[in-house]
């Protein structure tokens, strides 16, 4: 890309402005295989958030993972302390290619064409294995588990990755090698070894994490709709949303 990425958003940007092809209400649609009967008539209806008929069809019909709004499952989290914290964060609101703000859709492309380098570090490597491992530039620092993986194998790592798996093992580590220092008045032993208070106690830690953690994101994903790179890259193909001719570096191989 001979221009700087500041001037590849700012073309980028414009020529959408100028085209109006703002992919309007481009929200999350991967809801299940094309053809389902019963659910083509809700997919282009589809609003986020979801009320109570979409949601109900999308349990019923679909293959949709984890179908929950924030009053289900979040009742005694309170998620706008969440969302103020991401807001500080510049991480929210969540981002779509059809904002009508300039700087939203600065870091909505953004986020895009790092999605896309990382896919065709993906696709050179997966064509030639030969070729230096690109996981470094993608992935500076990584868990130690995963030293010794290339960056095809880091991909299938975490692709579907039983919940708080990487978390026990790290914990177990830390016992193992007596790394772990334990507080006596906080959670006091009630005799010289205490294996409850102890190793049981950390492993009801990270299942209580994923616990109170795992409803209310998928909560939000199912609140917010925000589309999946690949749902944004076949659109692009399709030519459902236009990317200028001097931005290859963010079109979709």
């Amino acid at each position: 890309m001979k221009a700087t990425k500041g001037a590849f958003f700012t073309l980028l940007i414009s020529s959408l402005h100028q085209q109006g092809v703002h992919a309007r209400n481009f929200r999350f649609k991967k809801f299940d295989d094309p053809g389902t009967v019963g659910l083509e008539s809700v997919i282009d209806d589809v609003d986020f958030p979801l009320d109570k008929t979409e949601k109900d069809t999308l349990r019923k019909l679909s293959k949709s993972v984890s179908v929950y709004d924030e009053e289900e499952v979040c009742r005694n989290v309170d998620l706008q302390i969440c969302r103020d914290d991401l807001t500080v964060k510049g991480l929210y609101p969540v981002t779509h290619p059809d904002s009508t703000d300039r700087s939203d859709l600065r870091k909505f492309w953004a986020d895009f064409e790092e999605t896309v380098t990382v896919q065709k570090h993906l696709k050179a490597y997966k064509k030639n294995p030969c070729m230096v491992d690109p996981l470094p530039e993608v992935m500076p620092q990584m868990t130690q588990y995963w030293r010794g993986l290339n960056i095809l194998e880091v991909a299938e790592a975490v692709r579907d990755e039983f919940p708080g798996l990487y978390h026990y093992r790290m914990l177990a580590d830390w016992v193992a090698n007596k790394e772990v220092n334990y507080d006596d008045v906080i959670v006091p032993k009630t005799g010289q070894i205490d294996f409850i208070r102890r190793e049981v106690m950390l492993s009801d830690m990270v299942g209580f994490a994923v616990r109170a953690v795992g409803p209310c994101n998928f909560s939000l994903k199912w609140s917010e709709g925000r589309a999946r790179p690949e749902e944004l890259a076949f659109a692009i193909s399709k030519k459902e949303i236009n990317v200028p001719t001097s931005s290859k570096s963010t079109k979709p191989s």
